[in-house]
């Protein structure tokens, strides 16, 4: 019987969701390696790894405004998983967003998520969505 006794170091840190390391890389793709060097957006990678704690994800997310851009997914104590986007950090595209962000970006957006809910409940999640949807749906019935 040959068992494997190799151990994986857990993740401590902050999850990337596929959908986003694929738009990452895609867009340092169409830049090219003369204005954002592959070495730097590897390290800010594995940098943006480590930071946060192991039940945030960074997703791409909707504003206040109403603009994609990147965020945090958190999952609130045994229930559904609520998003919220990073504030103040300029960039158009998720990559250069990425690049811009920090640790601290990432410990006031979770705990804007934790202050909300603590103050409003689940409602302003809630709320949020309903929004969204009802939305989609005004721009649905107008085609």
């Amino acid at each position: 019987m040959n068992i494997n006794y190799q151990s994986q170091s857990p993740s401590f840190g902050i999850k990337i969701s596929p959908r986003v390391e694929t738009q990452l890389y895609k867009q340092l793709n169409e830049i090219g390696e003369k204005r954002i060097p592959k070495k730097s957006f590897e390290t800010q990678l594995e940098n943006v790894k480590k930071w946060g704690s192991d039940d945030l994800e960074l997703v791409v997310t909707r504003n206040i405004i109403g603009d994609y851009g990147l965020g945090l997914k958190k999952k609130i104590e045994n229930l559904f998983p609520v998003s919220w986007s990073f504030e103040r950090i300029g960039g158009k595209t998720e990559l250069a967003q990425f690049l811009r962000l920090k640790e601290a970006n990432i410990h006031k957006t979770e705990n804007t998520i934790d202050c909300l809910y603590k103050k409003y409940g689940l409602d302003i999640f809630k709320s949020a969505i309903n929004n969204e949807q009802s939305k989609f749906v005004k721009v649905k019935i107008k085609h």
